[in-house]
């Protein structure tokens, strides 16, 4: 089966602006939340449109990644997601794998980085171009 390249890319951003809508709040200091990567994924010939995303509730942030890995496979594409906390520098990253050719991605993806205001960047373990910067804010739980 093949997909025309726009249609399913404006298919990826809407499912990714979906689930970064779905996924809390938006708090004031929250930048963009959504950004799209292309990169190339092995070990077979694949090439992908991935659209990345994050949001937050309190405590905790939500990952999605979807999009589609267009090629001969079968192949894989890791992306992580760089998080770093303004003010104080410290650092974490979440690695998610995806498995193509064929249409890709993960359900809405809970992690803990911690409170605070958080650039987060995505990046490929292939040849990648296109993404860029997301900031969000964590709000503490206030249960």
């Amino acid at each position: 089966m093949r997909f025309p390249i726009a249609a399913t890319g404006f298919a990826c951003t809407a499912a990714a602006a979906t689930l970064v809508l779905s996924a809390g709040t938006a708090s004031a200091a929250d930048g963009n939340t959504q950004t799209t990567i292309y990169t190339l994924a092995n070990p077979g010939i694949c090439a992908g449109i991935i659209d990345a995303g994050v949001g937050h509730y309190p405590d905790s942030a939500a990952l999605g990644l979807t999009g589609m890995l267009y090629g001969v496979g079968p192949c894989s594409v890791e992306l992580t997601f760089h998080f770093k906390r303004q003010g104080d520098g410290v650092t974490a990253d979440y690695t998610r794998k995806l498995n193509g050719p064929g249409a890709v991605g993960t359900s809405k993806d809970i992690v803990q980085p911690g409170i605070g205001i958080w650039d987060v960047t995505v990046t490929s373990n292939g040849a990648s171009f296109g993404a860029q910067p997301m900031k969000i804010d964590i709000p503490k739980y206030e249960g």
